[in-house]
């Protein structure tokens, strides 16, 4: 009997031993990559096909969704296998799957890719001017540092930089005031005492003898504020910039947007109305005809169609709610929105300020009194760190001027309220609303506007004594002395659910993506649940688009693009229940 019992506890040993040799794994190599990493994976893979593999994924994806980042076999039961690492921010997981197919053998653990980033704050300098630089360094040491060296020169030993610093944090600003002259320039964000470059950029110092018009940044975001540098030697009063389309010939078109130039250098900001496309700068003479300078060309984002959080202003006046507007298609459970200082990262300090997300778009408001400063709004995932989308904002003491709507979405019968400062104010000081494109001074007059009565404080366009808005987006705007100097600018959205819509049981489960849209629009509800019908309606509540359904089609493609650009409302029927949510059209 003993000696049965001996080898059957060495059987159930050797079997055991057996089972943790060949369990299956698939062990990643880090939790922090750079997008020129390449990522160790472990692995193994007992029940081994040669082609079992291993691909990478968005940590919302699975296998047989969308398609993986980036994928190898493994060509072996057991060993490490080397991917390199994706080139966008974000979390990622990997899968080791069977047979050319997606039957997941194992899970790696998540981690994080973070992507450097050198960008200075103007691509084109005056001699003499201070550079200043924003940066972050995802995997910071003390000894990372920022070097600035003659174009076209690779950091090293033999090359030393003309000027450079440590970076005292993982990302915020830092500023050389080394004097420069008029040339080319690369700086380098380097890494741990040595040249190994994360990151890089070029700008230029001008003589203050040479005429030049250049965007402060090659690419600007849809509706933000588009800030054009300049010098301007043989400054004459009357000498103008205007933006143009790519490929206009200004001797035969009109610009898209103009403004005077009031000193011989600096810089002027142009209203966020204009469209998504390609365009270029031209500092013109007063006669209109000649040309002293001409800027490369520079790209206005369209409007966002993924995922974003934007607040309501660029700029807003102490002790103002913070108005936040999102869109998130791919909502995960305990998404996020937090407010940070400009220069902490989320994961690093603790927010200001954070709230859930429970919807795929909508308005949160934050209460928390913000010091004057500079902020970031994140959306952030899953009660975590990952970046989904990130947005830049100031709160500006009484020295700097801002106007902000009290709320992003208005009912045709609200009265529109807004903050406003105007720290050097006369009383010819007044703010405007506009349509989307409008550009003060060069296009149509405003729809409705008024005198602002004082320095600082609120005005009210009442319904309908002073507005009588029709449905769909504008913006306002604080302007200057009975001009179109623009001095701040906030946008807004007009809303009407029509009574037969709004008497109906609202069901919020209803998802509409992507939203805004330009016609091509997915409904779908929860998985069971069955769409009987999807109905499209103007904001007066006429029904523009109707259809039904047999079956439980719990998702549904509608091609809308006949609709006109603006706000509708589209209803689902499902059962005894009915789903409604707005729908922006651009």
């Amino acid at each position: 009997m003993k000696r049965f019992y001996t080898l059957f506890i060495g059987m159930v040993m050797i079997l055991g031993f057996q089972a943790v040799t060949s369990a299956q794994s698939l062990v990643v190599s880090g939790t922090l990559f750079l997008p020129q990493d390449s990522i160790g994976f472990e692995f193994e893979s007992p029940s081994f096909d040669s082609a079992d593999w291993i691909g990478i994924y968005h940590i919302e994806d699975e296998p047989g969704g969308p398609a993986s980042v980036t994928w190898d076999y493994i060509g072996t039961p057991a060993g490490t296998l080397y991917l390199d690492a994706p080139e966008d921010a974000g979390w990622y997981r990997a899968f080791l799957m069977c047979c050319d197919g997606y039957d997941t053998i194992a899970i790696s653990a998540d981690f994080q890719v973070g992507v450097p980033l050198l960008e200075p704050s103007s691509s084109v300098y005056n001699e003499g001017d201070s550079i200043v630089f924003a940066y972050e360094s995802p995997r910071f040491s003390d000894a990372d540092w920022i070097g600035i060296y003659p174009t076209g020169t690779k950091p090293g030993n033999d090359n030393p930089s003309i000027d450079w610093a440590y970076i005292p944090d993982s990302a915020g600003t830092i500023t050389f005031k080394t004097p420069l002259d008029a040339g080319i320039y690369d700086a380098y964000l380097l890494c741990c005492d040595g040249y190994d470059s994360i990151s890089g950029c070029t700008f230029e110092v001008i003589s203050a003898n040479t005429p030049y018009v250049a965007p402060k940044s090659s690419s600007i975001t849809s509706g933000s504020p588009i800030d054009i540098v300049y010098n301007d030697p043989a400054y004459a009063d009357g000498d103008w910039i205007g933006i143009y389309f790519e490929g206009d010939d200004p001797s035969l078109v009109s610009s898209q947007a103009w403004a005077y130039v009031e000193e011989s250098s600096g810089t002027i900001s142009f209203p966020g109305t204009l469209s998504g496309g390609t365009y270029f700068a031209i500092l013109f003479a007063p006669d209109n005809e000649t040309v002293y300078a001409q800027s490369s060309v520079f790209t206005i984002q369209a409007g966002a169609s993924g995922t974003y959080v934007k607040t309501a202003a660029s700029v807003y006046p102490e002790n103002v709610d913070i108005v936040v507007n999102f869109r998130n298609p791919d909502l995960q459970e305990n998404d996020w929105i937090g407010i940070y200082n400009k220069g902490e990262a989320p994961g690093g300090p603790e927010s200001i300020d954070w709230m859930y997300v429970t919807s795929d778009s909508g308005t949160v408001v934050f209460t928390t009194a913000l010091a004057a400063g500079d902020y970031v709004v994140y959306l952030l995932c899953c009660d975590g760190y990952q970046i989904k989308a990130k947005y830049n904002f100031k709160v500006a003491d009484a020295s700097t001027p801002s106007l902000v709507s009290s709320s992003l979405t208005y009912a045709t019968t609200d009265s529109l309220v807004f903050y406003y400062n105007s720290p050097t104010w006369v009383d010819t000081d007044w703010i405007g609303i506009y349509n989307p494109g409008d550009v003060p001074g060069g296009g149509p007059y405003s729809i409705t506007w008024f005198y602002i009565p004082e320095a600082s404080g609120t005005l009210v366009f009442r319904y309908p004594d002073n507005h009588e808005l029709e449905p769909g987006e504008y913006w306002a705007g604080l302007f200057c002395c009975d001009g179109y100097d623009l001095y701040a600018q906030t946008t807004f959205i007009i809303t009407e659910a029509s009574t037969a819509i709004e008497k109906r049981e609202v069901n919020n489960e209803m998802r509409i993506y992507p939203n805004p849209s330009t016609g091509r629009v997915t409904v779908t509800v929860p998985e069971g649940v069955g769409i009987e019908s999807v109905s499209v309606y103007n904001m007066t509540g006429q029904q523009l688009h109707m259809e039904e359904f047999s079956g439980r089609v719990n998702e549904k493609v509608l091609e809308l693009g006949f609709l006109e650009k603006g706000m509708y409302m589209i209803s689902t029927r499902t059962g005894k229940s009915t789903s409604t949510g707005l729908l922006l059209i651009q």
